[in-house]
């Protein structure tokens, strides 16, 4: 089946870009080549941090049918990789809750207070913890895609005419996930074996997340919606949904 042609968008203005180059694509799967001129329509834009604005829901504890609201931010950086994701979420008209979920320097945490004070949720540190972080940080490149281009931290394989794994090494950690794309070269559907915290003990788990509505925002091209599941003994538990709807570059240029 012929690959469907790759929209052509004007330039945003007042913004800086560098030309994609073969040198840089060449060595990757032919699919990963197209979907990575297809979310970088302009090129590699200068910039090298962005911060989302989401919303959606989450349902926090395994089985559960509830779903919470939330409000969000999300800073998404590269070189070296590291995300801060910043959440409210409304538990009942006077009952709030922030969290905090990142991965900085190598290190993951997630810290989680009511209110803003008291504490809920916050996991010793630990290696399993830095690699379901990091993985989080790959998976949720589809929304920087400069993050997906090779480099001394990222590499990709072939796994398929539409499909190729994506490795990123940070220190001592290490993320593969598995990408799908479609005949156009969007990214539609990622999955991998994922650190998942049961009590006090982590177990590997499947984990994957589907991407959806692609759009242009600040000179990229990407998914502004998406979903992620937890692989269990029970089946397939949706625990995430949620829409991007800001783009902005943190250093502007």
């Amino acid at each position: 089946m012929a690959a469907c042609p790759i929209p052509v968008y004007p330039r945003p203005m007042n913004r800086s870009f560098s030309p994609l180059s073969s040198t840089l694509l060449d060595p990757l799967p032919p699919i990963v080549q197209r979907y990575l001129r297809m979310a970088l329509p302009h090129g590699i834009p200068e910039s090298s941090e962005i911060t989302l604005t989401q919303r959606g829901a989450m349902r926090l504890k395994e089985g559960s049918l509830h779903w919470l609201p939330f409000s969000a931010s999300e800073r998404l950086g590269v070189n070296p990789p590291g995300f801060v994701w910043r959440a409210r979420f409304r538990f009942g008209p006077l009952i709030t809750a922030t969290v905090v979920d990142q991965y900085l320097d190598g290190i993951g945490s997630i810290n989680a207070r009511l209110w803003g004070v008291i504490p809920l949720v916050h996991p010793q540190p630990d290696q399993h913890l830095n690699e379901g972080a990091l993985l989080r940080y790959l998976a949720e490149a589809t929304w920087f895609p400069v993050a997906l281009l090779p480099s001394v931290h990222l590499q990709w394989q072939a796994a398929g005419n539409l499909s190729a794994v994506a490795i990123l090494r940070d220190a001592s950690t290490e993320a593969r996930l598995t990408v799908h794309f479609n005949t156009s070269g969007e990214l539609m559907h990622v999955e991998a074996q994922r650190p998942y915290l049961s009590g006090k003990e982590y177990l590997t788990r499947g984990w994957s997340g589907r991407f959806s509505e692609w759009s242009e925002l600040g000179g990229l091209r990407i998914p502004t919606r998406g979903r992620v599941f937890w692989h269990l003994g029970s089946g397939e538990w949706e625990y995430w949904r949620g829409t991007v709807e800001s783009l902005t570059f943190s250093h502007n240029q």
